[in-house]
């Protein structure tokens, strides 16, 4: 009963900020890419990832500078790449903000003292789980929040207040159609949108299980296929202000 009264509260509130986003926003016009972040694979290739999710093949034979993306060795970064999804996201931030932070798979070892994770005996992996991550974002100088039931106009808000906004999609919204039976369960950073006066027509994402050119770096998304894909739920990001 507790946790339905705390959901019909987190939809409530999410619905508020969404309606205060959108008059914040109303006739102003947003165009292009807001945040020109470094694009990073969570398989460190950019070329094979079909031929990995397709046929099968070791991440680390395609991507041989495992090393650099922080895994101990190769089999943990054949493991680690499908589930990394959200620290890749992070690392393009640091790409942004403090280069010598951004190893995908070196945040997710710190991230677990955080409870960003959950590991199972028998190797399975949950997460990434949003609220330790915020705390965890500390480490690394930056700060955020977690948003949940909001929509496009609350991601454009926060694009205009300069902030990186990682979104929790479907996997399929790489595809030029996607039909998802489920939204979520997928991190991409969000870089970008276009708004005219009258509405969205969509944002620019850096997808990190893209497969092709086209749908890695800045890949634009319509808002009916974003929508199509999107969970409701949001990380908004900044640097840590000093105290």
């Amino acid at each position: 009963m507790r946790r339905l009264v705390m959901a019909s509260k987190k939809r409530i509130l999410g619905r508020f900020y969404e309606t205060a986003a959108f008059c914040a926003t109303l006739f102003r016009r947003f165009t292009g890419i807001t945040h020109d972040i470094p694009y990073l694979n969570q398989f460190g290739t950019v070329h094979g990832v079909r031929k990995i999710l397709d046929r099968g093949i070791r991440p680390s034979d395609l991507f041989h500078a495992w090393l650099s993306y922080g895994a101990r060795n190769r089999d943990e970064f054949d493991r680690l790449a499908y589930e990394c999804c959200g620290m890749t996201c992070l690392a393009m931030i640091l790409a942004h903000t403090n280069p010598s932070k951004a190893r995908p798979l070196e945040l997710f070892h710190h991230s677990l003292e955080y409870g960003c994770y959950q590991l199972s005996p028998d190797g399975e992996i949950r997460g990434l789980f949003h609220e330790p991550f915020v705390k965890f974002l500390r480490t690394v100088g930056l700060q955020g929040n977690t948003s949940q039931f909001v929509g496009p106009y609350f991601i454009t808000r926060e694009l205009a207040r300069g902030h990186y906004v990682i979104a929790s999609v479907n996997w399929e919204i790489r595809e030029k159609n996607p039909h998802p039976r489920r939204r979520g369960g997928h991190l991409v950073l969000v870089t970008g949108v276009e708004k005219t006066r009258f509405g969205i027509d969509g944002f620019y994402i850096h997808n990190p299980s893209g497969t092709l050119p086209e749908n890695q770096k800045h890949h634009f998304v319509t808002l009916h296929n974003f929508l199509r894909c999107f969970s409701g739920n949001v990380i908004s990001i900044w640097p840590q202000q000093p105290h």
